[in-house]
């Protein structure tokens, strides 16, 4: 008997830890749908293929605009569509000529991510995302500068034929991959990220050209409220 009673003593012991586990981790509940407002700034070029020469330099700018992040059930997942405002371009130094020009891409841009949200206990909560992007041109500006002369317009100014080469390509398909840290802040979600943006689609006829694009930005999320039942 005192054996027995020694070893039933020891089979509740080690059963506390995980009945106290379980007690502590409820049951995982569907997350909240969320609305967030995003802004930061990009620090955009233009690449082209290795026989191709361009001297571009970075050219910095705005991106703002809204999202939904829509969980695709417990395991942290969610479907993040965005539709942003996206300033690109670059800077081009011209050395044999002393001129500098800027060329002026602004697109209305619609991504298409899967978010990854790490569940984690603490207050900051790491968050992964990627998937492609869909934009159209809404505008294009081309201005410089050198011996002593500034000229500026629209990049229809330039030419209006079709069949120019230099003719530009208003849809825009691109990869994007980021991430960001989350936290609270009330009922609301603040969250500060990073993302790249990888352009696929040439930005004028018979040229390789592309946008490539850094973006640092901050959002503020706001939980959609569910219907009771």
């Amino acid at each position: 008997m005192p054996r027995m009673r020694v070893l039933t003593a020891l089979a509740l012991l080690a059963a506390l830890p995980a009945a106290a586990a379980a007690q502590a981790a409820p049951l995982a509940r569907p997350a909240t749908p969320r609305v967030g407002l995003l802004a930061g700034f990009t620090s955009s070029t233009i690449a082209a293929d290795d026989d191709e020469d361009v001297p571009t330099r970075r050219r910095n700018g705005f991106l703002g605009g809204a999202y939904l992040a829509l969980p695709l059930g417990t395991g942290g997942l969610a479907l993040r569509p965005e539709l942003l405002y996206v300033q690109k371009g670059a800077r081009i130094r011209e050395a044999d000529f002393e001129v500098d020009a800027t060329i002026q891409l602004d697109y209305v841009e619609v991504p298409v991510l899967l978010e990854y949200t790490v569940p984690v206990t603490g207050g900051l909560r790491p968050q992964f995302y990627a998937g492609p992007a869909f934009g159209y041109q809404a505008r294009c500006a081309v201005s410089a500068r050198g011996g002593g002369l500034s000229v500026s317009g629209s990049c229809d100014d330039l030419s209006d034929d079709a069949d120019d080469p230099t003719a530009r390509r208003r849809f825009e398909a691109s990869g994007v991959v980021g991430g960001a840290l989350a936290f609270g802040a009330g009922r609301q979600q603040v969250t500060v990220g990073a993302r790249y943006t990888h352009g696929f689609s040439e930005l004028f006829e018979d040229s390789s050209a592309k946008n490539r694009a850094f973006s640092l930005y901050a959002s503020l999320e706001f939980p959609i409220a569910r219907a009771r039942r």
